[in-house]
C-alpha cells in the first residue's frame, strides 16, 4: 500500500516537471526547464517566461540579422518573489502527567535569493521586433542561456 502511494506520488511529481507554456528551447539548458508564451498587447510584444523558479537575468529578441532587441519592461507576476528576511515567533503550552510545560521559540529565515514562484513578463516594442516568429534569448540564474522560438506554429 505504502509503495503504491509512493509510486503514484512520484508519477504525479514527474507530471509537474514539464514546461508550463507552449514554446520551449530546442535543447533545455542543464538544471532547468524553461518555456515561454506570447501575446500582442497594443504596440508591444509580451513574452511570458517560465523560469523554473529562477530569477530572470536577461531576455532579448534576436532578429533575423542577428541584432538583439532589449525589453522596455520586465514584470514579475504578483506574489511571485519572496520578500526579505522573515521573523516568526511561536508560543506553545501543554500538560503531561500532571505537569505543565510552556515553550517559546523565535526563528529568523533569510531567503537564499533568486527564487521565483511565478512567471516573468517581458515587453518588447512590436515595431522593433517585427512579425512572428520571434527568437527569444533568455538567461536565468545559474543556467546557461537558451534560445526559445516563439510564435511558430509547431508549438505543442
Amino acid at each position: 500500500m505504502a509503495r503504491s502511494l509512493l509510486v503514484a506520488l512520484a508519477l504525479l511529481m514527474l507530471g509537474c516537471a514539464g514546461p508550463s507554456l507552449p514554446y520551449t528551447p530546442a535543447e533545455q539548458p542543464a538544471g532547468a526547464t524553461l518555456s515561454a508564451g506570447y501575446r500582442v498587447v497594443g504596440d508591444r510584444l509580451q513574452i511570458e517566461v517560465d523560469t523554473d523558479g529562477r530569477r530572470l537575468e536577461e531576455a532579448t529578441v534576436v532578429r533575423a540579422d542577428g541584432t538583439e532587441v532589449r525589453p522596455t519592461a520586465i514584470d514579475v507576476m504578483p506574489g511571485a518573489w519572496g520578500g526579505g528576511p522573515h521573523i516568526g515567533v511561536g508560543v506553545g503550552g501543554g500538560t503531561w502527567g500532571g505537569g505543565i510545560g510552556v515553550g517559546t521559540g523565535v526563528s529568523v529565515g533569510v531567503p537564499a535569493g533568486g527564487t521565483s514562484d511565478g512567471n516573468t513578463l517581458v515587453y518588447f516594442p512590436l515595431d522593433r521586433v517585427g512579425a512572428a516568429p520571434w527568437l527569444v534569448r533568455v538567461r536565468v540564474q545559474g543556467v546557461p542561456p537558451a534560445l526559445i522560438p516563439v510564435g511558430t506554429p509547431a508549438a505543442q
